[in-house]
C-alpha cells in the first residue's frame, strides 16, 4: 500500500514550494482582528510545512526500504502534536469555575454568615463543575455544618474550606457496601451505556489493563475472553475484535454461535443472533476454556429505549441465572462531559438492573467530570475506572483523592495542609456519627 502512495507523496513534495498558496489568503482585517487573522494564517503555513516535512519522512523510509521505522517516526510526531495542541487548547479555555477558587483563595471568614457565603460559592464552583443541583446542596449543607464550630477558633483559613468540600466530596464518592461475588465461576463484568460513550473502547483497554496486572502479580497466562453481545450496530463486533487482538484477548460473538449451530455465518445471520444467545455462549466457552474473567459488551441505548433496555435486563439474568449470583462488576460508561443528565440516565437504568459501578470517559479533555458526584449522590454508584486518553494503555483506577482536588483547582503547594485538615474533620465527623447511632439506639431502646 505504502508503495503504491509512492507516486502520490513524491508529487506533493514536488509542489511543496507553492503548496502553502493553495491556502485561502489570510482573512480581512475587517473581519478579524490583524494579530489574529495573521495567526491562523501562520499556523496553517506552519502545519503545511511540518506535514510535508513529514511526508518526506514517510518516503524515504519506503525508499529505502523502512517503511515501519518511517511510519513510526511520524506516529511519534502527532502524538507530540496533539499532546502540545490538546494542552493549547485547554489554556485557551480554561474551566471559567475556577475563577470562584481564586476568590475563595482571598477569604478568611470569621462569621456564621461569612461561612455561609463561602459555602455558597464553593456550592457554585460545584454547580458549574456539573456536579447538579442536588448533590451540591448536600455538599454545602454539610460542609457548612462542619465549618461552623471551627469559628470558636477564630477566623478559617483556606485549607479549612477546602478541605471541608474534600471531606464531603470523599465521603460522597465512596462505594456503599457490596455483597460478595459468586464463588467458583468466572468473573463477568458486563458493560453497558449509550452510543458514543467509549463503552468498547473501555473494554479493550480494561481487557488490556487486567491482564497486565495479572503479569506484574506473577500471572502472565491471565486469559481474558470478551462478549461480542452488540448485535445491533454494524461493525460493533469488528470494532471489538480489533481490541481483543490489541490486548490480547480471545472474542466469541454471532458467529460462533452460527457455526456451533452448524450454520453459515453471513453477515445478515449474524445481525439476527440473540445477544443473549451470544452472552450464554461466551458463558459456555468462559468455564470450558479455563478464562479468568468475562467482559461483555452490550449494545449501546438510550436510557429512554424501553425495547433494548429489556433486553440488557434479560442478558443480566442470563449471567445470574448462570454463575449463581450478579456479575462481579455490572459498569455504566459515562462520558465525562455528559453533564447533570448522566444522573437521569443512570436513575433510569438503575430501575431495570442494580449497577455496581461507573467507567467515566473522556477525561482527558475540559471537562470536569463532575457529573460523577451526582450519580454517587443520587443513585449511590462509584467509579471505577476513568479514560484519559485514546490508547490501550489510558484507562486508570478512579482516584477519588485525586479527583477532587483536580475539581477545587488544590494546587500542590496546597495539598499537605489540606489533607491534615481533612484528618481533623473527617475524625470529628466519624465521632458526631457514633454519637448519633448512639443516641438512636438508646431512644429505640427507651421506646421498647
Amino acid at each position: 500500500m505504502l508503495l503504491s502512495m509512492l507516486p502520490f507523496l513524491l508529487l506533493l513534495l514536488c509542489l511543496s514550494p507553492s503548496l502553502p498558496f493553495l491556502l485561502p489568503p489570510p482573512p480581512s482585517p475587517a473581519l478579524l482582528a490583524p494579530p489574529l487573522s495573521a495567526n491562523i494564517f501562520k499556523f496553517l503555513s506552519d502545519k503545511t510545512s511540518e506535514g510535508l516535512t513529514q511526508l518526506t519522512t514517510i518516503a524515504s523510509a519506503v525508499a529505502s526500504g523502512n517503511a515501519t521505522a518511517g511510519l513510526a517516526s511520524v506516529k511519534e510526531y502527532v502524538d507530540q502534536e496533539n499532546e502540545i495542541l490538546r494542552a493549547r487548547v485547554q489554556n485557551i479555555f480554561p474551566r471559567p469555575e475556577l475563577d470562584l477558587v481564586e476568590e475563595l483563595r482571598k477569604t478568611r471568614p470569621a462569621s456564621p454568615e461569612a461561612v455561609e457565603a463561602a459555602c455558597g460559592t464553593l456550592k457554585t464552583l460545584l454547580l458549574r463543575s456539573d456536579v447538579g443541583t442536588a448533590a451540591s446542596d448536600l455538599v454545602a449543607a454539610r460542609m457548612s455544618k462542619s465549618l461552623l464550630p471551627l469559628l470558636e477558633d477564630g477566623p478559617l483559613k483556606y485549607s479549612d474550606l477546602l478541605a471541608a468540600a474534600k471531606v464531603h466530596l470523599l465521603a460522597t464518592l465512596a462505594p456503599p457496601p457490596r455483597p460478595p461475588p459468586a464463588a467458583d465461576c468466572v468473573p463477568v463484568y458486563l458493560l453497558m451505556g449509550a452510543n458514543g460513550m467509549g463503552k468498547t473502547t473501555t473494554i479493550g483497554k480494561l481487557a488490556h489493563r487486567l491482564r497486565k496486572t495479572a503479569a506484574d502479580l506473577g500471572n502472565p497466562d491471565f486469559k481474558v475472553l470478551m462478549c461480542a453481545a452488540d448485535t445491533y450496530r454494524a461493525g460493533a463486533v469488528a470494532q471489538l475484535q480489533v481490541w481483543a487482538e490489541r490486548a490480547g484477548a480471545d472474542i466469541v460473538g454471532p458467529a460462533d454461535v452460527l457455526l456451533g449451530l452448524g450454520r453459515e455465518a453471513t453477515a445478515e445471520a449474524c445481525a439476527a443472533v440473540k445477544p443473549g444467545t451470544v452472552v450464554y455462549k461466551a458463558l459456555d466457552r468462559a468455564e470450558e476454556g479455563g478464562y479468568d474473567v468475562l467482559l461483555v459488551d452490550t449494545s449501546g441505548r438510550l436510557s429512554t429505549n424501553t425495547g433494548l433496555t429489556k433486553e440488557l435486563a434479560k442478558i443480566y439474568d442470563i449471567i445470574e441465572k448462570r454463575l449463581g449470583g450478579p456479575p462481579l462488576e455490572t459498569t455504566l460508561v459515562l462520558d465525562a462531559s455528559q453533564g447533570s443528565s448522566a444522573v437521569t440516565s443512570s436513575a433510569t437504568w438503575g430501575k431495570s438492573l442494580p449497577i455496581t459501578s461507573l467507567a467515566l470517559t473522556k477525561l482527558d479533555g475540559s471537562s470536569a467530570g463532575g457529573s460523577c458526584v451526582g450519580v454517587a449522590a443520587s443513585c449511590g454508584i462509584p467509579v471505577a475506572f476513568v479514560g484519559v486518553g485514546e490508547g490501550v494503555d489510558d484507562l486508570r483506577e478512579f482516584d477519588a483523592g485525586v479527583f477532587v482536588d483536580s475539581l477545587l483547582d488544590v494546587r500542590e503547594a496546597e495539598r499537605a495542609e489540606v489533607n491534615a485538615r481533612v484528618e481533623v474533620l473527617r475524625t470529628a465527623l466519624l465521632a458526631e456519627r457514633e454519637k448519633e447511632e448512639e443516641e438512636a439506639r438508646e431512644a429505640a431502646s427507651n421506646d421498647l
